[in-house]
């Protein structure tokens, strides 16, 4: 009886694999526009990561998207999927088989690519139906958060606005009945106004706001389009500006990923913009026929302020995990002694950690 060979290959996206690239991402459940070239283009303009994309074939069929980038790490070179969790909410590889053995075998390529550059680590995202066959492996897993994720189908805007309470709705009203309106992004005084709005949000909490650039970059790409990519508003009545919103549209995908609050905290406290801004998200989203609306990056505990925001618009909750694949020998040891620490709370109070989050096992999956 004849065996059939399978051969697995790792190889560098390039000009003879872009269709590949971008047709698998859009066949497979877990692409997203964030795994789109058309994205990694919006990086590489923005800022300066240095990219490695790869695609691993089976039998020159493509199984797998490798959207990595090389990053330092507490003093460490390695590989990274998709570089920054407040740009890429969909930091996940993608594989289209979800077998153990094709598991096995991609991590086996991983680390070639990695060891081909002379890296230290390879981290990168795990959805949630991935992590199974990782940890059968013995592949450590570390908890990452997860997404609020609202599916239109089951909660279509009359749904989710007859489950809101009479305040919740009136914080809505209340814009309308006011005068204020909203502004679609046209001019380079409106797109200074919300980014003026967004750095003092993000500094208001310790955030690190992106650079005016990669704005300008997300303007060009997505705004003249037809059908559109992007929902990017002001809130405003005059001159006076409440808030803004910036989401962009994945067609392929009927998705749409909420991605940049810009809100006046100078507003007096009768005003709530982040309801209304996201309620015309979602209402927008419906009438293009959209499925799914992505909320992005949340942290797990539903008493946290944003979990419970989101979780009134009858968002799900979809857990990701980390994957640290330690090569050098010095990484291994630093590696080892971070979770030693973190494990038995061992960092003296006030000191630095670099934080990726509790392992995981099989208990911990159910």
């Amino acid at each position: 009886m004849a065996v059939s060979f399978v051969d697995y290959h790792a190889v560098e996206l390039d000009e003879s694999n872009v269709s590949d690239w971008e047709e698998l991402n859009e066949k497979s459940p877990d692409g997203s526009l964030f795994h789109t070239l058309k994205w990694k283009h919006i990086l590489d303009k923005s800022f300066e990561f240095k990219p490695c994309y790869s695609l691993i074939y089976r039998n020159n069929q493509p199984v797998g998207l490798c959207p990595f980038y090389q990053r330092r790490v507490m003093g460490f070179d390695g590989l990274v999927s998709l570089p920054d969790a407040t740009l890429n909410p969909c930091n996940h590889i993608i594989l289209t088989d979800k077998h153990a053995s094709t598991v096995a075998a991609a991590l086996q390529e991983y680390k070639n690519i990695a060891k081909t550059h002379k890296l230290s680590f390879m981290a990168f995202g795990i959805k949630e139906d991935l992590a199974r066959p990782f940890l059968e492996l013995n592949t450590p897993l570390h908890q990452a958060g997860g997404n609020m994720v609202l599916d239109l189908h089951q909660n279509p805007p009359d749904r989710i606005w007859q489950l809101f309470s009479n305040n919740e709705r009136n914080k809505i009203r209340r814009f309308d009945k006011d005068g204020f309106a909203l502004h679609d992004i046209a001019s380079s005084d409106e797109l200074d106004a919300f980014c003026r709005f967004y750095q003092l949000n993000l500094r208001h909490i310790g955030g690190n706001p992106h650079p005016f650039q990669y704005f300008t970059e997300l303007r060009r790409a997505y705004s003249d389009r037809s059908p559109p990519e992007i929902l990017w508003t002001l809130l405003r009545k005059n001159e006076q500006v409440a808030g803004g919103l910036l989401a962009l549209l994945y067609s392929a995908k009927k998705t749409m990923y909420w991605r940049y609050l810009s809100l006046n905290r100078e507003m007096p406290n009768v005003y709530t913009p982040f309801y209304y801004l996201l309620w015309h998200a979602v209402r927008k989203a419906f009438e293009l026929g959209y499925e799914t609306i992505d909320f992005g990056g949340t942290p797990p505990d539903p008493r946290d302020v944003h979990y419970r925001m989101k979780a009134r618009f009858q968002c799900r909750y979809g857990k990701k995990y980390l994957a640290i694949l330690p090569l050098s020998r010095s990484f291994k040891m630093v590696y080892a002694a971070q979770r030693f620490v973190e494990q038995y709370d061992l960092l003296p109070k006030g000191a630095r950690s670099w934080k990726i989050g509790p392992i995981v096992g099989d208990a911990r999956l159910t």
